[in-house]
């Protein structure tokens, strides 16, 4: 027998540096078959050492480096447990469950360092100990050991990213050499190890931390955690539940619509641990995808910090955040609105009946308190969510103004633009009003960030936008206006000189100061009109503009609608406006 063990250690010392030891798992079963052998030598009772367990938890150039001794000294239980520094002994005599760690044929599962005192040292001692020999090489992931009080110690592995498998305990880090003693083996883990004696849906009930989350439990989900497959749930904090609304809490509880997913998106399948979060792409049983990522100090799931975790439990394991994880299409958008514009959701409260039905929302910077329910109604699109405002095209908002969307100025073939300033990105257009942050999508709606209130509110109502420069009653004589008025052909020139037909918003118009801006704008004669700024005055062709964006509506500068046009500025001649934009 000592030679052939010695022919077979030999074979593994000359084998690759850095090949694993397959050679102990290949002579397995042979060396399960073959007694161990015991003698009496001058420092007592030693037995010969198996290659198989020599080399557990070994690369062979450790052996090679270190020597894997053919004997080594068989020590009892109680020397084992203090040569590993683990408090489980004393804690069994405080218990009277001594005997229990010298029974014969156990495997011991001891924490290195003194362990916290337990309320109940008999329970904790006897569910650290499992009947039989149990060795690491033989566990794959989901092993489940029967402790000798009943609980489930339940081993999870995963492999790190440079290909070796780590081996948890109940989520606990179990170290990777074990010691043998007189009567078993004894595995240290490096944590405060707790058996699972209940199921998911058992320790979610009972735990008073995880009150509000059970009470949320659909039948389908309850009978799901019940069962034997392994799920992991992220259950919100109590601090988290006090915080929110009760609109929210009271939708959530009802579980309708959007809200219906609310307690799927913190469940994910299998058993997965704190420290092995990292290492796996999950996915929530709504189908919502959770984004896991490592900070310097904290473990963030979604957007929330992991507070708690590892309570493991005979089908899965809990773990606290600090968060709920759902994204914003799960808040309803008067929740939305209650953080970016109360006074905007107070009035539409009054306006909105139906709260589940399709809505698209224009949400302007805060500033009055106080806003009438036609603006608001102005600032809402019932009956259809509606995303890109990039594209020319219009919208009708429930207060029946129509507007122009996503138009830009045309381009002349003489067009230069420099910029000092910061570039804006792009979002969208309404009316003369930008879309200047990205949308946020809620529960049946979208809402938009718009720049400011009073373009929202102009009532446009012709499908081609087009600007108007009105001349003031100064800018004629008596004569020149009679003339006009009784020559139509003059009078039509007349009124095309001052109508581009393309929106020009007073962005447009006034050039940021940072930017030289050269881009002549063609009327409908085909004449171009240049802008030009000089201090704080904006001229075009020479004329002065005093008022931008009046709100007031035109015509569109189509032929049939000239005289129309006409007959609207020469009212508007002796009404004293200087400008007009819309369509």
């Amino acid at each position: 027998m000592i030679i052939s063990e010695l022919l077979l250690l030999l074979l593994l010392l000359v084998s690759s540096a850095s090949a694993n030891c397959n050679i102990c798992s290949f002579q397995h079963d042979y060396y399960n078959d073959s007694p161990e052998e015991r003698s009496e030598d001058r420092v007592g009772i030693v037995e010969t050492t198996r290659v198989e367990e020599c080399c557990e938890g070994y690369e062979t150039r450790d052996i090679f480096k270190h020597g894997c001794p053919i004997e080594s000294p068989v020590r009892t239980m109680h020397e084992v447990l203090e040569r590993v520094n683990s408090s489980l002994w004393q804690l069994a005599k405080n218990g009277g469950v001594e005997d229990e760690l010298g029974r014969n044929n156990i495997t011991v599962f001891a924490s290195s360092g003194n362990d916290s005192p337990p309320d109940d040292a008999r329970s904790y001692v006897i569910n650290r100990i499992v009947p039989g020999i149990h060795r690491a090489y033989d566990w794959t992931d989901g092993t489940v050991l029967k402790t000798t009080g009943g609980g489930d110690l339940i081993i999870s592995q995963s492999q790190d990213v440079f290909g070796s498998v780590r081996t948890f305990v109940n989520c606990v880090p179990l170290n990777s050499s074990s010691d043998r003693a007189q009567n078993g083996l004894v595995h240290v883990v490096d944590g405060d190890l707790r058996p699972a004696n209940d199921t998911l849906l058992s320790t979610l009930d009972k735990d008073p931390r995880f009150s509000y989350f059970y009470k949320l439990l659909s039948d389908r989900l309850s009978k799901l955690l019940a069962e034997n497959k392994n799920f992991t749930v992220f259950v919100p904090s109590e601090k988290v539940f006090s915080s929110l609304s009760d609109s929210l809490l009271k939708d959530i509880k009802a579980g309708q619509g959007c809200t219906s997913s609310f307690a799927p998106s913190h469940i994910v399948e299998g058993s997965i641990c704190s420290s092995e979060l990292s290492h796996h792409r999950l996915k929530s049983l709504a189908g919502s995808e959770i984004d896991v990522k490592n900070g310097k100090r904290a473990t963030y799931v979604g957007r929330a910090r992991l507070v708690g975790g590892d309570v493991y439990t005979r089908n899965g394991v809990v773990h606290i955040i600090d968060d709920i994880l759902v994204n914003d299409e799960f808040l309803s958008w008067k929740e939305h609105l209650e953080i970016y514009n109360p006074h905007l959701s107070d009035a539409l409260s009054g306006v909105v009946k139906d709260t589940a039905k399709l809505i698209t929302i224009f949400v302007p910077p805060v500033s009055n308190k106080t806003i009438s329910p036609e603006i608001a109604k102005n600032h809402i699109v019932s009956g259809d969510v509606l995303e890109d405002f990039r594209r020319p095209s219009s919208i009708e908002t429930d207060a029946k103004s129509e507007m122009f969307t996503g138009y830009s100025p045309r381009t002349s073939p003489i067009w230069v633009r420099f910029s000092m300033g910061r570039f804006q990105r792009q979002l969208g257009q309404l009316g003369c009003t930008r879309i200047i942050r990205d949308s946020v999508r809620g529960c049946q709606s979208i809402l938009h960030f718009i720049e400011k209130t009073s373009s929202v509110n102009g009532s446009l109502t012709s499908k081609e936008p087009i600007t108007v420069f009105i001349p003031s009653d100064d800018a004629f004589s008596n004569n020149e206006f009679k003339k006009l008025l009784d020559n139509s052909k003059l009078s039509d020139i007349f009124v095309k000189r001052y109508i581009v037909s393309e929106p020009l918003c007073e962005s447009d118009i006034h050039p940021h100061p940072a930017e030289i801006r050269i881009q002549p704008h063609a009327n409908l004669n085909g004449e171009p009109l240049r802008l030009r700024k000089f201090g704080d005055d904006t001229f075009v062709d020479g004329a002065k503009i005093e008022i931008q964006e009046t709100g007031k509506s035109a015509y569109d500068a189509t032929a049939e609608k000239l005289g129309e046009a006409r007959d609207y500025i020469g009212d508007k001649l002796h009404g004293g406006a200087d400008a007009v934009k819309g369509k």
